[in-house]
């Protein structure tokens, strides 16, 4: 719990500062459009935070009702010769949480068998993932943008499904670590 409230001070210090950099600049500089987004990102991500360190600890599992997915979303997805980016990129954050070859060829490997895919999905325990590869996924996720579930979903429904799936694990890896730290005091 205390990593979620130092991060949320960090957010809030970046909040800040980008709020004095927005209120600055003028039409023909940096895009106040831009720097606005970007704050109502932070803003968002801090309040995110927020709720999930007020929330009461309990046995996180990966969402057994996988309802932000279908096998019409892996059809799609694995039928793409060359994905978008952004398409790419939640591949990537899956193949990350399941530990696999983080290229296109890898994603459409294992999404092979879309039942079976989606199974493996629902039954993904996020207690085994480690603290090292969960710091790589959620910089993987911020940096890319995919906790951004509606602009994933213009790019692609099915790509906006796996994103929504993406976050839910980061938030339960970030319960469960935070869990375990708190158990070890």
């Amino acid at each position: 719990m205390e990593s979620s409230k130092e991060e949320i001070k960090e957010i809030n210090i970046g909040a800040g500062h980008t709020r004095k950099r927005a209120s600055s600049v003028s039409d023909g500089e940096e895009s106040k459009e831009s720097l606005i987004q970007n704050l109502g990102q932070l803003e968002s991500r801090a309040d995110e935070l927020e709720k999930l360190s007020e929330a009461p600890i309990q046995d996180y599992e990966a969402p057994k009702k996988l309802d932000c997915l279908s096998k019409a979303h892996i059809t799609e997805m694995k039928s793409l010769a060359k994905p978008p980016v952004s398409v790419f990129e939640v591949a990537q954050a899956v193949m990350i949480i399941l530990d696999e070859d983080q290229t296109w060829k890898g994603f459409k490997t294992c999404a092979r068998n879309p039942s079976h895919f989606i199974q493996r999905l629902a039954n993904y325990n996020p207690s085994t993932m480690n603290q090292e590869t969960y710091e790589y996924l959620s910089n993987f996720i911020y940096a890319q943008k995919i906790d951004n579930i509606e602009l994933m979903k213009s790019k692609s429904q099915a790509a906006g499904g796996f994103a929504r799936w993406v976050v839910a694990i980061r938030d339960q890896v970030k319960a469960f670590l935070d869990q375990k730290e708190v158990d070890k005091k």
